[in-house]
């Protein structure tokens, strides 16, 4: 009789174990990608919108940049991924328009990454 009952120990233990890898193995990295538009509206504001996944599109942190890389000023997107910077003259010039990658999963084993984009904007 104890051989029955190791064999079937076994059997439930190789039956979990079976279970258990595919789980294991499933674990990925997704990445969404983004694009982003941009304009002078004045001296004083740029407008823009970022395109991506739904998922990615709600309070992405997006910078302006001067030709030298310094931070200008920077702003977080709206639901749409809609935005507006605001500042005091703005000095001519080419500037760019970055909004950062960001993680959207907590979990360990899934990475789920929505991707950076950059314009260049002409403020006259």
């Amino acid at each position: 009789m104890r051989n029955k009952s190791e064999f079937r120990l076994a059997v439930a233990l190789f039956a979990v174990g079976a279970l258990i890898v595919p789980a294991v193995s499933q674990a990925h990295k997704k990445t969404y990608g983004a694009t982003i538009t941009a304009a002078a509206q004045n001296k004083n504001q740029v407008e823009g919108k970022l395109a991506s996944t739904p998922r990615c599109l709600a309070q992405r942190s997006v910078g302006l940049f001067s030709s030298t890389g310094a931070l200008e000023a920077s702003v977080r997107t709206d639901a749409t991924g809609g935005f507006k910077i605001q500042f005091k003259d703005l000095a001519p010039g080419t500037h760019s328009v970055t909004v950062k990658p960001r993680r959207i999963t907590k979990n360990r084993r899934h990475r789920h990454i929505c991707r950076s984009a950059t314009t260049s904007i002409v403020v006259s």
